[in-house]
């Protein structure tokens, strides 16, 4: 899962990246703007699927104690998760993933 997201993930900022110089360089149209979203979106689909799909397919293996603890690293078993953010991840994106305000 590792390997196919990391690839994904790279594919994904270059495909923003090509999309940023299509403006600066005004060589963007309607016709590519619409098939560089369609590119970006395929592979943001494609990496979100491959992260979710890995969950899937580990869960079946865990605890109920595995699940628990892996909620509460994550930061999932918070009450607000805008109060705190889980060790390990950028308060900034924690945030905007969760909807806070600060």
């Amino acid at each position: 899962m590792r390997a196919k997201a990391t690839a994904l993930g790279i594919k994904f900022i270059q495909l923003e990246q090509q999309l940023d110089r299509s403006f600066r360089d005004a060589s963007i149209s309607d016709t590519s703007l619409t098939l560089q979203f369609q590119q970006i979106s395929n592979v943001r689909v494609k990496l979100r699927e491959t992260h979710l799909s890995a969950h899937l397919k580990v869960q079946p293996l865990l605890s109920e104690k595995h699940i628990a603890n892996y909620n509460k690293l994550r930061g999932y078993s918070n009450s607000d998760p805008c109060e705190t953010t889980p060790k390990g991840h950028s308060s900034a994106m924690w945030h905007k993933h969760n909807g806070c305000d600060g």
